[in-house]
């Protein structure tokens, strides 16, 4: 679908079991994710990351987990957005 169309991708570092709670897997999925994107043609810089904020009122810990999976997951050229569940 991508093919032929001038778009970014949103790449959402959760899996079927929803937003993973801690940054090793979120990492995972992430790296996962960028590794079939870019494999399929898409080039890298195209490709962002939402790690997936958790409001803080609902996980006073959420923030702190997406910055660090921020940070473990920063290379050359990563973009990220953030979007709150």
């Amino acid at each position: 679908m991508y093919k032929g169309f001038i778009a970014k991708i949103v790449a959402l570092a959760m899996d079927d079991n929803g937003i993973p709670e801690d940054v090793e897997k979120r990492y995972k999925i992430a790296k996962h994710l960028i590794k079939v994107l870019t494999e399929s043609g898409i080039p890298p810089e195209d490709i962002y990351i939402d790690p997936m904020i958790r409001p803080i009122s609902t996980d006073s810990k959420s923030g702190k987990v997406v910055l660090e999976a921020i940070k473990k997951l920063k290379l050359p050229l990563r973009k990220f957005i953030l979007s709150v569940d």
